[in-house]
């Protein structure tokens, strides 16, 4: 029989997840299916308790929260992994735009999980991307300002404030034996399509198609940073002689300097990024509040 963990952040969203949890007990107790409910409380409070939450009942984990949050109850598991049923109430929700969106009572219902593939960045689970950098700062600034918006437009405010601002690092790289060196104002590798709540950087990849995609635009003079926005906006940027476009297995990032990183938007930092992609699964349906 079916017993549910719901794991539910309430700031994830600004507060969205907080507001739509009880449409989701609800939907719980209508179909009749146990559960048990934990709220996080701050960061990694999911990564660090979600084993001790995992009782051997609990058939399958239902996460209410952003990318992040499913980022946070992945790492905590891994590597004994759990179906999870996702209803993403995140601030860019860029995972579920790589899936079928489920009604709520499908979501609890279902037993069809996408099966997708998962990959390492150190000593991390990624599941969706890693952008290093230029994406970086922009979620690190949005999480020390803290604005109550969601979605692109909230991405789009503080890629505009950092577009003239960022510095572009200089990289040693290393996709699958292939070297590329230079400095790159973008570097994004992606399972998924989409970071930052809508831009596509890796418009090509597929979550359950064994590759992982990496972006790299070549760093460029400011004149020409928002034509390329837009080109990334337009989803016509990697066939730009100015970007590098590929997909690879295991790839080494060798920064010359200590950079910033979000990580499914959780902030990673350091010089040197090893980047794998893993034979395990993640089982996951999805519902997009």
């Amino acid at each position: 029989m079916a017993k549910f963990l719901i794991i539910q952040n309430p700031a994830a969203g600004n507060g969205s997840a907080e507001n739509y949890l009880p449409e989701v007990i609800s939907a719980i107790e209508r179909l009749q299916i146990p559960y048990v409910l934990k709220k996080t409380a701050k960061k990694f409070d999911a990564q660090d308790n979600v084993k001790e939450w995992v009782t051997p009942d609990i058939t399958d984990i239902v996460v209410v929260g952003g990318d992040g949050t499913l980022n946070e109850v992945v790492n905590g598991l891994y590597p004994h992994l759990k179906p999870i049923r996702l209803i993403s109430t995140g601030t860019g929700n860029d995972l579920v735009k790589n899936l079928k969106n489920h009604t709520m009572d499908n979501l609890f219902l279902t037993n069809e999980f996408n099966q997708i593939d998962l990959f390492t960045v150190n000593d991390r689970i990624g599941i969706n991307a890693l952008g290093l950098g230029f994406d970086g700062e922009v979620v690190s600034e949005m999480d020390e300002k803290d604005l109550k918006i969601n979605g692109m437009f909230a991405y789009m405010i503080f890629v505009l404030s950092k577009l003239f601002k960022f510095r572009a690092p200089r990289y040693h790289i290393t996709a699958d034996g292939v070297d590329y060196r230079g400095k790159y104002y973008i570097t994004c590798v992606g399972n998924g399509m989409a970071v930052g709540g809508g831009f596509f950087l890796t418009p090509k990849a597929h979550i359950a198609d064994g590759n992982l995609d990496i972006c790299l635009i070549r760093d460029i003079p400011m004149i020409l940073r928002p034509y390329y926005l837009i080109k990334v906006i337009l989803k016509i940027h990697p066939s730009d002689k100015k970007v590098i476009y590929r997909q690879f297995k295991e790839m080494i990032i060798r920064s010359s300097r200590q950079i910033m990183g979000q990580l499914d938007g959780q902030l990673v930092t350091g010089k040197d990024f090893v980047i794998k992609l893993i034979g395990e699964k993640l089982h996951i349906v999805s519902h997009k509040h």
